[in-house]
């Protein structure tokens, strides 16, 4: 294949010049591939039935087809994921786009002399139309996957790794198997003796003695790092293996000391690890997306629960803070519970979900808020975002809801999700929601301390959910929140959290239930950060505001936008790179960030290109077992893929200071065009 025969970094050119004229490459193909098939019918026929009459027929009616072809796969939005899947929803609607645009050139002929043309060309052509559009995606999809694993490959840095052999082999297979680590082995460098063949080789990677690495030493001019990988080794230990590979001229760093890791200013080997930057001891401080902080109150709070021997996932401390929680948001009733997926989980169960049912969904959210629809067996139907919030468009679930009615199908539920802070528009979504009688159950995960007119995030809606992991804008490590103004609908949930334990003083359980329910140790800590929440908010706005005022004038960079109904806690600051006007895209300024040490993350990649998910224009059943993948639709999906595809989350903790945001801010604008140096 041609992509076989480039290097990695003209894959990685290629790739980022698709990305940015994907939608005029997607245009031209499809103009050349209708064009084409047309072309292809018209000499058949010529030769079987119709002589001399295809280069005029040809040249008179091709401009017509064109626009018509063009524009009815523009209204099925069949541009955008030419790149990207390939699923049953697309070749419905390629039917469909095909049927209405010759559907529409032979109603054209029939008013129009000059562009009649026999049924049999239109018929014929609409089929070579259909077979060549999904033809093209599968070959479409197939080059772009290649090409960005070539483009990957070549992004990622290579690095010795140096320890342990057992150690080592752990640490290498865990980036040797994550597409998305920063960097690559090329070669281990064991330091115990457990080497015993001189071919010895794990995962394709060379194995190696000291003696051996030094004696290849120009085979590795282009490694970034030796990294050393021993944790809970003493500085001795580690001076040791400095030491013997200091002749390969190459910098030494290691992964992260057990102490740091307790502590927080680590991060664990394995995963993580392989996602960053390793460990510098001369490097600059780690910056990261959006760590936790703590107020200075928690301790005592613990030190309460400790002193009151409720060390258990129910007590004092949970009370309070399910009433304090219900004070501050203005919900009334409140369930504090291990995470907010569990509390997702939970509102399916209470509403009855399961399978054969199914649920209207976010497309643009973290795979958490979806993932309890599968639990249950029900089938998700994703809607895409609009522009003017990034959140549920109120106007596609209304279409998606007559269709639903239409069939006599409606939906379980509508399960939009408050991104990176910013609610939905509650009251246009109620407003198609109540007339079919279908529950509103927020996911405001992202949203604790945003407002919706005035009042909390998640408030007047049928239930809402909130995250207190240890990347939200209060945290208890871990947990989450199921908050109603229906108290029956919390008491139910309730009741299944503790293993729905029928009230009778033996253990008996008519249903099955689950451990859900929050530690009282982790509430002492939520109570103490809701203390701080308004402090929390403001910060966050204020770092917002901070990277607008110094970043907004540069061309290309664009701000996620606060809807005018509202107020965004901004949990994240997230901008939009336009790579064609700002000098570079967003993984090239992700990079760059990293290579400083300082976190960033792409937007929430839509659940519709998820692999788990396999597109159907309509789902009946789940066929979970099948490659592991569930069956799902989708509304949409331009919107969040252009999001996906261009934002970028930018760190937003309240610790920061002035000089983080300064340091933040220099490394972006060096990335655009000419620097922008001032």
């Amino acid at each position: 294949m041609f992509y076989s025969m480039m290097n990695n970094s003209a894959a990685l050119r290629l790739r980022a010049w698709i990305n940015t004229y994907r939608l005029w490459f997607n245009l031209l193909a499809h103009a050349l591939l209708f064009a084409g098939s047309y072309l292809f019918t018209l000499v058949m026929l010529d030769e079987l039935f119709m002589p001399g009459e295809a280069r005029a027929l040809f040249e008179r009616t091709l401009i017509p087809l064109l626009i018509l072809r063009l524009a009815s796969f523009w209204y099925h939005d069949l541009y955008e994921g030419l790149w990207v899947y390939v699923s049953f929803a697309d070749l419905l609607n390629i039917i469909r786009a095909a049927v209405i645009s010759t559907v529409g050139f032979v109603l054209l002929g029939m008013v129009w002399e000059p562009m009649r043309v026999p049924q049999k060309v239109a018929l014929l052509d609409m089929l070579f139309c259909m077979m060549a559009a999904y033809g093209i995606r599968l070959v479409a999809r197939n080059f772009y996957e290649n090409i960005s694993s070539a483009a990957e490959s070549a992004l990622r840095q290579e690095i010795i790794l140096a320890g342990p052999l057992k150690r080592v082999q752990a640490f290498a297979a865990e980036m040797l198997s994550d597409p998305l680590a920063y960097y690559r082995p090329v070669a281990i460098v064991d330091t115990s003796g457990a080497k015993k063949s001189s071919l010895m080789r794990i995962s394709d990677v060379p194995v190696l003695s000291v003696q051996e690495v030094l004696s290849r030493k120009s085979r590795f001019r282009d490694v970034k790092y030796v990294v050393v990988c021993l944790p809970y080794a003493s500085q001795e230990d580690l001076n040791t293996v400095v030491e013997d590979l200091k002749p390969l001229d190459i910098p030494f760093t290691t992964v992260p000391y057990f102490d740091e890791l307790l502590s927080g200013k680590g991060e664990a080997p394995g995963s993580s690890a392989a996602h960053s930057a390793p460990r510098d001891p001369g490097a600059k401080p780690r910056v990261f997306l959006s760590p936790p902080h703590m107020s200075g109150m928690e301790q005592e709070y613990i030190r309460r629960a400790f002193q009151s021997n409720f060390i258990a996932p129910l007590g004092p401390m949970v009370d309070a803070f399910e009433r304090e929680f219900s004070e501050a948001t203005g919900i009334p009733h409140s369930l504090a519970l291990s995470s907010g997926t569990a509390a997702i989980h939970l509102a399916m169960k209470v509403l009855g979900i399961g399978p054969g049912d199914t649920v209207i969904a976010s497309t643009l959210t973290f795979i958490g808020s979806v993932t309890p629809i599968t639990f249950q067996g029900a089938t998700p139907i994703f809607i895409d975002c609009d522009r003017k919030s990034w959140t549920m468009d109120p106007a596609l679930l209304e279409d998606t809801m007559k269709e639903c009615a239409e069939q006599g199908k409606l939906p379980k539920a509508v399960l939009p999700t408050d991104l990176y802070g910013q609610c939905c528009d509650y009251e246009r979504l109620r407003a198609v929601c109540d007339p079919y009688g279908v529950p509103l159950i927020v996911d405001a995960a992202e949203a604790m301390g945003a407002a919706y007119r005035g009042r909390h995030a998640g408030a007047g809606t049928s239930a809402a959910i909130y995250s207190f992991n240890g990347n939200k804008i209060i945290t208890t490590s871990g947990g989450g929140m199921l908050a109603s103004e229906d108290r029956a609908f919390v008491e139910q949930a309730r009741f299944l959290s503790q293993q729905a334990r029928d009230p009778v003083p033996h253990y008996e359980h008519s249903r099955i239930g689950f451990n859900y329910r929050m530690s009282n140790i982790l509430a002492g800590i939520g109570l103490a950060q809701l203390k701080v929440l308004e402090d929390r908010v403001r910060r966050r706005r204020e770092i917002f505001d901070t990277y607008r005022r110094m970043l907004g004038d540069l061309p290309g960079i664009e701000f996620m936008p606060e809807a005018d109904y509202g107020r965004s806690n901004r949990w994240l600051t997230v901008i939009l790179i336009t790579p064609e006007e700002f000098g570079a895209d967003r993984e090239a300024v992700r990079l760059a960030l990293e290579a400083e040490n300082i976190e960033a993350r792409p937007v929430w990649k839509p659940m519709h290109l998820q692999p788990v998910f396999r597109l159907r224009a309509e789902s009946k059943e789940v066929k979970s077992k099948e490659e592991g993948r569930y069956e799902a639709r989708v509304v949409g999906g331009a919107v969040s893929e252009d999001l996906f595809r261009r934002g970028l989350c930018l760190p937003s903790g309240t610790a920061m200071t002035d000089q983080d945001l300064e340091r933040i801010v220099r490394v972006i604008k060096q990335c655009g065009r000419k620097g922008f140096s001032k």
